[in-house]
């Protein structure tokens, strides 16, 4: 008995010692290595969806703990009807491990308070190419990616990750 709450009580400091942003880390790490995976199992015609509950559940985790609680009107339409792509049908490893990252370092800036412009452009020039992004058809996604406004630049590309999972599932609710 007194093993067990032994036991219990160390699960819960090293759990209480993992930083927010080692959390962070772990997360991307998974969802690019549990993605990847998928892809492959995709493109071999194995059988991958078993691994979408898992993807969508690492991009949702991500997204709350990148999350800027900003909204703007009309990114989420836009999104929609412009990513066709689904993270598991991705083929390039490398191109999901670098958008991925850029998305995780902006959340760091906007915590952390700096802005790095040149950065923050190299992150949004990954996110169109990675999902063919035509801006021409975005007006309020390229006003936000333009403006400079670090949290509702971050915010756009968390709403793209969702979309790109086809939503979120919490307790059988579907977003987006």
């Amino acid at each position: 008995m007194s093993d067990d709450i032994i036991q219990n009580t160390c699960d819960d400091i090293i759990v209480s010692m993992v930083s927010d942003e080692s959390y962070i880390e772990i997360l991307s790490e998974d969802l690019i290595k549990v993605t990847s995976v998928a892809s492959v199992l995709r493109e071999l015609g194995e059988d991958y969806k078993d691994l979408i509950p898992l993807i969508k559940f690492l991009t949702s985790e991500l997204v709350l703990a990148l999350h800027t609680n900003t909204f703007v009107d009309g990114v989420v339409d836009e999104l929609r009807s412009n990513i066709k792509l689904r993270l598991w049908e991705v083929g390039d490893e490398f191109s999901l491990a670098k958008l991925i990252d850029g998305i995780v370092m902006l959340g760091m800036m906007v915590r952390e308070g700096v802005k790095d412009l040149d950065i923050v452009e190299e992150v949004v020039d990954d996110f169109i190419e990675f999902f063919s992004l035509d801006l021409s058809c975005c007006d309020v996604v390229r006003e936000v990616f333009s403006s400079g406004d670090l949290p509702l630049i971050l915010q756009v590309m968390l709403v793209g990750l969702i979309i790109a999972v086809d939503g979120i599932n919490y307790f059988g609710e579907e977003y987006v």
